[in-house]
C-alpha cells in the first residue's frame, strides 16, 4: 500500500507555528496600552523608572512614549526630547507629547515642582511650550507637583 497524495504528519511545533500569526509591533503596542479617564494611554508593559519599555522586532527595547510619537507624528529630531504634557510618565497618547530641547524640559519641570521664580515660566511661554492655565493658577496658590 503506497502512501502517496497522502498527508504527512506534522509536529505539534509545526502546527502551532502555522496557526499563529505574528502581529506587527503596532498590534502588539496597541495591546499593551489602555485608555484612562483623561484621555491618557496608560502603559501596561515594563515600566522601570515609570517610562514604558517595549520590545520592536523581539530585540530592539524601545521608550514607550518616543515609539508612540514616531508612529503618530514621525521622526524626533536628533537631540530633542519628549514632554509629556499630561505629566504622566506611562501616557502614551500621542496628543499629550511634545517634542521640546533639554532646556525646555527643564524648564517644564521646574515649573511642574512649583519653581518659585516667576521668570521660569515667562522663560517656557517665550519658548512655545505647552503650560497649561491651570498650571499657572495651581502656582500662584503655591501648590507643588503632582497636582491630581
Amino acid at each position: 500500500m503506497s502512501h502517496e497524495g497522502k498527508n504527512k504528519p506534522t509536529t505539534s511545533a509545526a502546527r502551532t507555528d502555522s496557526r499563529r500569526k505574528r502581529r506587527s509591533p503596532q498590534e502588539r503596542f496597541r495591546a499593551l496600552t489602555e485608555i484612562a479617564p483623561g484621555d491618557c494611554h496608560l502603559w501596561l508593559g515594563a515600566r522601570p523608572g515609570g517610562y514604558g519599555l517595549f520590545f520592536l522586532h523581539g530585540t530592539k527595547l524601545v521608550i514607550a512614549h518616543r515609539f508612540a510619537y514616531e508612529q503618530a507624528l514621525g521622526s524626533i529630531p536628533q537631540g530633542l526630547q519628549i514632554d509629556h504634557v499630561c505629566r504622566v510618565r506611562r501616557c502614551v497618547n500621542p496628543d499629550h507629547l511634545q517634542v521640546v530641547t533639554a532646556e525646555q524640559n527643564k524648564l517644564l519641570h521646574q515649573i511642574r515642582i512649583g519653581d518659585k521664580h516667576i521668570y521660569v515660566w515667562e522663560e517656557a511661554l517665550l519658548q512655545g511650550v505647552a503650560v497649561e492655565l491651570d498650571d499657572l493658577e495651581r502656582f500662584r496658590r503655591g501648590e507643588t507637583f503632582p497636582w491630581r
